[in-house]
């Protein structure tokens, strides 16, 4: 099934994630970034077909994952890590937004999610999720959001587009 999943699915399935972990006696942590994090933190209104991120450890995450999408109906890479590389090897350790003891699932922080949406340069996918991080931000000057695409991806070159 290929549906929207709202910021209510999204913990929900966490839940049951953290309980197929504690099964499999495996701790998991996740980072979230793109339509999940703007969900989940920036703005719960928004939908989000999938969550990416970061996540580890990489195949016992991936087994239950499957094992949750089995069990609840939804698409079998509701979370995935497809989006991994899009994250700067000076990411920060983001706002935690659903704890257990076997999982816990951090947001990326505005400023690097901002990064990574200015870096993709999908101006009609991206657009009003950057308009929101900038103003979630305070940010009123273009060059505090071009700091944080240097912070964030120093060797990266901001595209035409």
């Amino acid at each position: 099934m290929d549906r929207k999943l709202s910021a209510e699915d999204l913990l929900s399935l966490f839940t049951d994630l953290a309980e197929e972990l504690a099964r499999r006696r495996v701790r998991g942590g996740v980072h979230l970034a793109g339509g999940a994090a703007m969900s989940l933190e920036y703005n719960s209104e928004l939908l989000s077909g999938d969550a990416d991120a970061q996540f580890a450890p990489d195949g016992p995450m991936i087994e239950a994952i499957t094992a949750v999408a089995e069990k609840r109906g939804v698409q079998r890479h509701w979370l995935n890590n497809q989006a991994s590389v899009y994250f700067s090897p000076r990411a920060e350790q983001g706002k935690t937004i659903f704890q257990h003891p076997n999982l816990v699932v951090m947001v990326t922080p505005p400023d690097h999610l901002a990064a990574m949406k200015l870096l993709a340069s999908r101006a009609a996918r991206d657009r009003d999720d950057l308009l929101l991080l900038i103003d979630y931000q305070g940010w009123t000057r273009q060059e505090e959001l071009l700091s944080a695409l240097r912070r964030f991806f120093p060797h990266e070159t901001l595209a035409t587009r």
